[in-house]
């Protein structure tokens, strides 16, 4: 067995794939020809991990909160001071102990707060373009053997269905005995009331974002079903495209659902995309991501990303955005719109689900959305 990718060598897969024609069955072939996919992708996914593990040194070594049945929070950043502190607040409340950064250049405070914050802080210099996924997974295989993780960006805070009455470690331990290693969530664009995307929005105030920015909207919103690349869940899972993006700017193909919390194993790819973990147990039930970029920050950040040109999908997804921009502001109707309260608001908009069973076994007397 290969020590590093935790399959048969090279040479086998060789020798089989030389002898394949003379199977008489189809479906052996089949089966055998996914399995050397699957192979090919293992040893191209941990090849650019070693690239990134080779580009990244150890800043700072945070605190340990001890409690390894806990998720640890996992985030790639680069000056990300508008989200920072309202991101820390956030999951310390919901019972995050352990946080580790990976930054990729940093310039505005982001990793003073940091350390100060006592957050395990990785940099790594390599293009983003390029190592975005490999940077993520390699916080996935430092962090995540054997453990939950919960990997999210610093726009993103994410609630889990009945957070308010289910402690972390009961959710977790919920996933562990029904034998699931990965939960979906949606992305839900959050806004201030009257919010007009122009060139001269101020700043918000407060720095709490869910105070500056409470209101969503479901317009735009795309529901389709999700089936691809698990090994087993409950034939219920869907993903979302569209949203704002689609409500406002016209960009269809944006799409909202992601797998950011996780429990590594050797079958696993994990980030493969930022919507796509393949060979992963599916759980019976979606969380919720609200969404912090459209920000009274987001042109000005919008026009930098645009004239950085550190990823080609970001120039061209906020270059159509600053165009739809041009001939003045785009102001979201507020009828078109919700004020954001709990996460059981969002299973009883449909947005978020949760089975039967979840809710029955934390002894809770929220309902999951009929």
């Amino acid at each position: 067995m290969d020590p590093v990718y935790g399959t048969l060598p090279n040479v086998f897969w060789e020798c089989v794939m030389t002898s394949i024609k003379s199977y008489p069955s189809a479906m052996i072939r089949k089966r055998i020809l996914g399995r050397y996919q699957r192979y090919k992708e293992k040893i191209a996914h941990h090849q650019k991990i070693a690239v990134v593990k080779r580009h990244t040194s150890l800043l700072h070594k945070g605190f340990t909160g001890g409690h390894q049945e806990l998720p640890v929070v996992l985030c790639l950043v680069k000056n990300g001071m508008e989200h920072l502190p309202s991101f820390m607040n956030h999951y310390r409340e919901l019972g995050f102990e352990d946080f580790v950064f990976m930054d990729n250049g940093s310039s505005d405070g982001t990793l003073d707060f940091l350390v100060k914050s006592n957050c395990t802080v990785y940099q790594c210099s390599l293009g983003y373009e390029e190592y975005i996924y490999a940077m993520k997974q390699f916080l996935v295989h430092l962090c995540g053997q054997g453990c939950w993780t919960l990997y999210v960006d610093v726009d993103e805070l994410w609630l889990y269905p009945g957070c308010n009455t289910v402690d972390l470690s009961r959710f977790v331990n919920y996933l562990d005995r029904a034998g699931y290693n990965a939960c979906q969530a949606h992305m839900l664009d959050m806004f201030p009331k009257n919010f007009q995307f122009s060139d001269g929005a101020k700043d918000s105030n407060s720095g709490v974002l869910g105070e500056d920015y409470p209101f969503f909207t479901l317009q735009g919103l795309k529901k389709s079903p999700f089936d691809r690349y698990f090994i087993q869940d409950d034939g219920k899972r869907f993903q979302y495209h569209g949203g704002v993006n689609q409500h406002l700017f016209g960009l269809k193909d944006i799409y909202l659902s992601k797998i950011p919390l996780i429990k590594l194993d050797k079958a696993m790819l994990a980030h493969v995309t930022s919507h796509i973990s393949k060979y992963v147990v599916l759980a019976d039930l979606s969380c919720a991501l609200l969404h912090y970029k459209f920000t009274n920050a987001f042109f000005v950040k919008a026009k930098q990303i645009v004239e950085e040109k550190r990823d080609r999908w970001a120039v061209d997804y906020y270059g159509k955005i600053l165009k739809k921009m041009e001939g003045g502001a785009i102001v979201m109707a507020e009828q078109d719109t919700f004020q954001f309260n709990d996460i059981q608001q969002l299973v009883q908009l449909g947005f978020v689900d949760a089975s039967d069973a979840y809710y029955a076994s934390n002894n809770t007397n929220q309902k999951p959305c009929p």
